[in-house]
């Protein structure tokens, strides 16, 4: 853990000194948390960063998120100026912002900070599709862009890069390993956010009436409650941030990712080893949408997209709303 107490900014940067993609150490960073946060095993960290001191980690300290020589897959850098801003650093080299954060993760398009290095190499459709991830081997690129199409995702940046992000992490972080587990879980997703809306509508409008306040649904499958915050928190930082900062989960993607497969690995997988979507739908929203809730309706919504990914992933489904209704 961190052995003082200034606070200093995190950024992510391409060195020319460390000769690697690098990372700026900040209050409650841990070689886990890092590791964790950037996809990283921390055997991988450890392995591009020889010699390092877990133990006595500074703040300020650069460490390494690829190898020496290695500007992990960043062709093209931006140096942040006066008068920059995220919106205007994607326009300028045909990005979206979406894409902008996915490969500098961990940006705050709300902090940045002149001096700043930014990776803004091109990841639009002209780019071809990603290939699976060594090791992933759950469904095919071809699969999962099907399977997101029949349900109305049209976004070819969103399909893209959610692919490579779940592919890479959805048997590590969420011990999702079967296509009809994935199908479970992205139909989930769907439902929840569309693969869009990192933070529940209603409380950007300030509307929410769940009685969460500040904690409402954030991430792809919408954490919610200060618990839950609290827990995610202390898995990831080992400390309390996202207690007394909740939007960190919506302003970095890799946390709206991990929050969501987070949720999934502690509170739907093992609920649905025996097929039953239902049983995922009664984890994640069952007092509203499970026998006796008010929105019934939405749980059928939620097993018609996972009919239709089951079938662009050339399954069938035999349960229904068991486990649910």
């Amino acid at each position: 853990m961190i052995s003082t107490t200034t606070v200093l900014i995190l950024f992510l940067s391409v060195s020319s000194s460390l000769g690697c993609r690098s990372y700026t150490v900040r209050e409650g960073d841990s070689c886990w948390s890092i590791s964790q946060s950037n996809s990283l095993s921390l055997d991988q960290f450890y392995s591009f960063n020889n010699g390092i001191n877990c133990n006595e980690l500074q703040i300020g300290q650069r460490v390494c998120l690829s190898e020496e020589g290695d500007a992990g897959g960043c062709s093209k850098q931006h140096t942040v100026v006066s008068g920059d801003f995220c919106w205007k650093i994607a326009q300028d080299n045909d990005l979206s912002v979406n894409d902008l954060i996915e490969i500098n993760p961990g940006l705050d398009c709300n902090n940045l900070q002149i001096g700043e290095v930014l990776c803004v190499q091109g990841t639009g459709s002209s780019n071809p599709p990603p290939s699976n991830p060594p090791g992933s081997g759950i469904v095919s690129f071809d699969q999962y862009q099907n399977a997101l199409r029949s349900i109305g995702v049209e976004d070819q940046n969103a399909i893209s890069n959610s692919y490579t992000t779940v592919m890479a992490r959805a048997l590590e972080d969420g011990r999702v390993n079967t296509p009809r587990e994935l199908a479970m879980f992205l139909a989930n997703v769907m439902q929840e956010t569309s693969f869009i809306y990192v933070r529940e509508l209603c409380g950007v409008a300030g509307t929410c009436t769940g009685g969460y306040g500040q904690y409402y649904g954030r991430g792809y499958i919408q954490l919610t409650w200060d618990y839950n915050y609290r827990a995610y928190s202390r898995y990831v930082f080992n400390d309390d941030r996202l207690l007394s900062n909740p939007d960190l989960v919506a302003q970095d993607l890799n946390l709206a990712w991990g929050s969501s497969f987070w949720y999934w690995s502690n509170n739907v997988h093992d609920q649905v080893q025996n097929g039953e979507f239902g049983r995922s739908v009664r984890a994640i929203n069952g007092n509203l949408e499970c026998a006796g809730g008010p929105n019934t309706h939405a749980a059928y919504q939620r097993l018609e997209y996972y009919q239709k990914v089951l079938a662009a992933f050339g399954l069938r489904d035999s349960h229904g709303l068991a486990g649910c209704l």
